[in-house]
């Protein structure tokens, strides 16, 4: 009897072997309607993810073809849309391609695709786990995105229920967006991960000392798709301080001359550079270089604030507007400070309090390079991930 058992044993033993292989790696698809090279919240989150799984999991990004490629050793497809608008894109050849993995990590709001993504889903009877990464609400649509975004507005209740989780930056974000209903009946469905910064690359200066101005810094697109960053209240703001500040503005976009006039109007062009479009290690030299980031924006579609945590992380502290999502990055008075959207009054005292107060920015900066560090670098996105995958 006492054989047979042990037997028994060394075949079970044998036989879970395959199974315990497969969870600790995993086949996983992502697909997102940005990537760089293109410059964006989302396509920056799903390369951290990527980064962060893909030395123990064999991971592969889908993404629009919109011009080059991004040089990398990670595995990314370029897909050329059959129809695109804005960042909305018809990809119907990644079919193809969910085949391939055990776990499809979708990145929301991709319209078009989250159509193709349903079809297969119901299409196909193989139990392929679903994970919604829920990046924001989507604002200010013009006729056609509206007109494109319609069938996605019926997909999406569907596609949602079809998910085996749902994860975000902030669930105080997802608490007031525009699936909230959904969060309050399937709680237990949503994940907060963190972001996965690399801390490596965005640290602080050692340079002692600063200089007597004091040097603000925003970063952001300039162009209409990102309407929101609020550029235009932090001029207002500046044309209305007195002490010596200087705005350094990194951002490229339609919308770049429009502010450039609005400086020269507010006669303050004198006080505002606008650096263009900065990338590589150029990027986390600028942050070192400067005193103080400002973040503000004015509506939901601001779900984070990923500027944010660069910021925090190469020890500056930061100014931001009181949005859900974004209120969570930092702590209030810790590592920086918030202002109601739109009002450049406050806006304008919270920059003259930091200002005037080198020994604060100092505190603030260390702390937030802490913050980073512990709940918002790659590490901490690698081992959040890992056990969401075990999860499943």
């Amino acid at each position: 009897m006492k054989i047979i058992f042990r037997l028994a044993t060394n075949f079970f033993q044998k036989s879970r072997k395959p199974l315990s292989n497969k969870l600790n790696s995993m086949k996983i698809v992502q697909l997102v309607c940005t990537y760089p090279p293109y410059k964006g919240g989302m396509g920056s989150s799903a390369l951290s993810l990527a980064r962060a799984l893909s030395d123990k999991h064999q991971l592969t990004t889908l993404t629009p073809k919109y011009g080059p490629d991004y040089i990398s050793s990670l595995k990314t497809k370029y897909l050329k849309p059959i129809l695109k608008l804005g960042n909305a894109a018809l990809l119907p050849q990644v079919s193809k391609y969910l085949q391939k993995g055990e776990v499809v990590i979708f990145h929301y709001p991709f319209f078009g695709t989250d159509l193709i993504l349903f079809l297969y889903k119901i299409i196909r009877s193989r139990k392929q786990k679903l994970i919604i990464h829920y990046h924001m609400d989507v604002f200010k649509l013009n006729f056609w995105s509206r007109l494109f975004k319609l069938p996605s507005r019926l997909i999406a209740p569907l596609l949602f229920r079809k998910a085996d989780l749902i994860t975000c930056f902030s669930l105080d974000y997802v608490r007031e967006s525009q699936i909230k209903k959904y969060y309050l009946k399937n709680p237990s469905k949503f994940r907060e991960i963190p972001y996965g910064l690399d801390t490596e690359k965005f640290y602080p200066s050692k340079k002692p000392g600063r200089e007597k101005w004091v040097n603000l810094l925003f970063v952001g697109g300039l162009d209409k798709a990102h309407y929101f960053k609020g550029l235009g209240y932090l001029l207002e703001a500046i044309s209305k301080i007195s002490t010596p500040i200087v705005l350094n503005v990194v951002g490229q976009g339609d919308l770049k001359n429009h502010f450039q006039k609005k400086s020269r109007d507010l006669k303050i062009n004198d006080r505002v550079n606008f650096l263009g479009s900065i990338t590589g290690s150029g990027l986390p030299n600028t942050y070192r270089e400067n005193d103080l980031l400002v973040l503000p924006s004015i509506d939901r579609s601001e779900a984070f604030g990923v500027v944010l945590l660069e910021a925090l992380a190469s020890g500056l502290p930061v100014i931001a507007s009181d949005l859900p999502g974004v209120r969570t990055v930092f702590r209030e008075g810790e590592e920086g400070l918030l202002v109601p959207p739109e009002d450049t009054e406050k806006l304008k005292e919270k920059i003259e309090y930091l200002s005037k107060r080198p020994e604060l920015r100092q505190e603030m900066g260390e702390k937030g390079r802490l913050l980073v560090k512990k709940q918002q670098s790659r590490r901490a996105l690698k081992n959040k991930f890992n056990k969401i995958l075990k999860e499943l």
